[in-house]
């Protein structure tokens, strides 16, 4: 039996994932035996899911599954936290790995800096896939005014995934904050960081992959659900809330980071599988958002339409049709 209160706990939702989930816990099993416990949250499966769970939690010790209804990743990661002892928190999607020595690399680095937040890098595949290649982040220590910029560039939507960042378990929003959110399917992990980030005075970043992003088609961000629009205004909404209280840069990065986010979903739209008037009805509803946004970042924009293809084709589509709009870009 294990008395001690481990460094971190492991949650890992889990739904319909028995192709990957094995391989998931197996990379688990080979941290060793270092100070952790694991909690899956089976989130109503209706595959082998929750059966390779109860398997698992039987055969180790410090493993424990929670099988419930369906209600999405935040209210299953709600639902984790309920259950945490750790004193931090490591949140691994059951379709993707960590990779060896991961575990012992973060609590060393809890032992020695007590940082609020340790971030890494992370893999898919064989090459490695670095935050530091999307934004600038050094190795080490961020505190103060290092950490307020750390803050300034998960504003711009490249550092706001949740499963490469192991946090204070006391830093997370209450209960309450979750269950409002339930249901939200799109931009939860950015949704989730912003409290996070607000409390937090400290950031420590290992300048090495220690996650492996398994991307393939049901996780590909390259689909488009509905509700993606309606989900994104909300995150956005949110995003613009904390950047207004953290600093200029920050608000400038977010609005930055929310076109670039409405132009991306425009060309999902234009390359899937949906209804021409359906989709003419999801394209009218982005440009909107789109436009709505774009205001508050002229600056930016001409730089990003020359740098980005889908913006240039988002721009052919809708902005190019005005000329007001087009003065409004490039003059």
């Amino acid at each position: 039996m294990h008395d001690e209160t481990p460094d971190i706990s492991i949650v890992v939702p889990v739904y319909n994932t028995e192709r990957f989930l094995p391989a998931c816990l197996e990379s688990i099993d080979i941290q060793g035996t270092g100070s952790f416990e694991v909690i899956l949250v089976d989130d109503g499966s209706t595959d082998g899911s929750p059966e390779i769970c109860d398997a698992y939690c039987n055969k180790r010790e410090r493993a424990f599954v929670i099988h419930k209804d369906n209600e999405g990743l935040l209210a299953a990661r709600r639902d984790g936290l309920r259950e945490a002892s750790g004193r931090y928190i490591l949140s691994l999607d059951s379709d993707d790995a960590l990779l060896e020595g991961c575990i012992k690399k973060v609590c060393d680095v809890i032992a020695s800096t007590g940082a609020d937040i340790i971030s890494f890098d992370f893999t898919m595949g064989l090459m490695p896939i670095k935050p530091s290649l999307k934004v600038d982040i050094c190795s080490g220590m961020h505190t103060g005014e290092s950490f307020n910029a750390v803050k300034s560039l998960l504003c711009g939507c490249d550092f706001n995934s949740v499963w490469n960042k192991v946090i204070r378990r006391d830093l997370f929003a209450s209960d309450e904050w979750y269950s409002k959110r339930v249901g939200l399917m799109h931009g939860e992990d950015l949704c989730q960081l912003l409290p996070v980030f607000d409390i937090a005075k400290s950031l420590f970043h290992i300048d090495e992959p220690l996650y492996y992003y398994r991307q393939h088609d049901a996780n590909s961000t390259k689909q488009f659900k509905e509700d993606q629009i309606t989900d994104w205004s909300f995150v956005s909404d949110e995003l613009i809330r904390y950047a207004s209280e953290w600093s200029s840069d920050s608000v400038k990065n977010a609005n930055r980071g929310i076109c670039r986010h409405y132009c991306d979903l425009d060309e999902v739209l234009w390359h899937c599988e949906v209804d021409k008037e359906v989709k003419r009805q999801f394209d009218k509803t982005i440009k909107s958002e789109y436009q709505r946004r774009i205001s508050n970042c002229p600056d930016y924009i001409h730089g990003l339409v020359l740098s980005n293809c889908s913006i240039v084709s988002f721009a052919a589509r809708h902005i190019l049709s005005s000329f007001k709009c087009l003065r409004r870009l490039f003059l």
